[in-house]
């Protein structure tokens, strides 16, 4: 895998102690690979990220793994909160989501830009994701093009073997933001990113981390009692569990909690 090396300031040393446990997936919401690598060379920004991968799938490395990159904002993973200090986070070129389509089918949607709305417009890819999530209904979201896929997950997976993290902490925007963040979207390929690290091991406690973690953020961490994430799977987070799958089980095709690895992977299709 070839990397475009193109470090920036915009970044800062992590807590001392502090191991390298997630890594999380986002989408750019814009398409020019230049407009984001400029938007993250500068501090007063602070936004950064490690890696960005274009849609031709060019990989550029902003940000050493050793450093903090500035790419979840406010946000709580793990039961911890600045999910920054412990994560790399690799931005996607992407339009995102659209609400209209233009005269030639085009994704379109209206941004908010200071104090008005400007209309942005999609270049490619030209396929797109139809949202059929209630809180997006009939949304549309821009495909991830075959040859960027192909390239984040050799990317996702090297990442994940030579820092050792659990499968199953390889997450979105969308789950250690939710309700703030939407990406990376329904459109990208959860069940690829499965496949592709399904020989690498998953821990027990880490998986029970990642399924109580997303019983958190959806909402049903009051079934987790006192002990919140805290790897054990026990008494609370079946009960969780019930009560994600009687909401969710049937809309997100959620497997049976038996095998829990496929089920803690398979709560990242519910979005944030």
């Amino acid at each position: 895998m070839t990397i475009v090396e193109t470090p920036t300031p915009a970044c800062s040393a992590r807590p001392a102690g502090a191991k390298i446990t997630t890594l999380v997936m986002h989408y750019t919401a814009i398409e020019s690979r230049a407009d984001v690598v400029e938007g993250f060379m500068h501090p007063a920004n602070e936004k950064s990220a490690h890696y960005v991968v274009d849609l031709d799938g060019t990989v550029i490395r902003m940000v050493p793994e050793a450093k903090k990159a500035w790419h979840a904002g406010v946000s709580t993973w793990n039961g911890a909160d600045d999910v920054n200090r412990v994560s790399v986070g690799i931005e996607v070129v992407n339009f995102g989501w659209a609400d209209r389509t233009g005269p030639n089918g085009e994704l379109q949607r209206r941004d908010r830009v200071g104090n008005g709305f400007v209309t942005r417009t999609a270049s490619a890819p030209a396929a797109a994701v139809v949202d059929r999530r209630s809180a997006w209904a009939n949304y549309r979201w821009a495909a991830y093009p075959e040859v960027q896929t192909v390239a984040v997950l050799a990317l996702v997976r090297d990442i994940v073997r030579r820092n050792g993290i659990d499968p199953t902490f390889v997450v979105g925007h969308e789950h250690i933001a939710p309700g703030r963040k939407a990406d990376p979207g329904p459109g990208f390929p959860w069940a690829r990113v499965a496949t592709t690290l399904a020989d690498l091991p998953a821990a027990e406690a880490w998986v029970a981390r990642a399924v109580q973690s997303h019983a958190v953020r959806l909402g049903y961490g009051d079934s987790l009692g006192a002990a919140g994430v805290d790897g054990d799977w026990g008494k609370g987070t079946d009960k969780a569990v019930a009560r994600i799958v009687k909401q969710h089980g049937k809309a997100y095709a959620l497997p049976a909690a038996t095998d829990r690895r496929a089920f803690a992977e398979a709560l990242r299709r519910i979005p944030g």
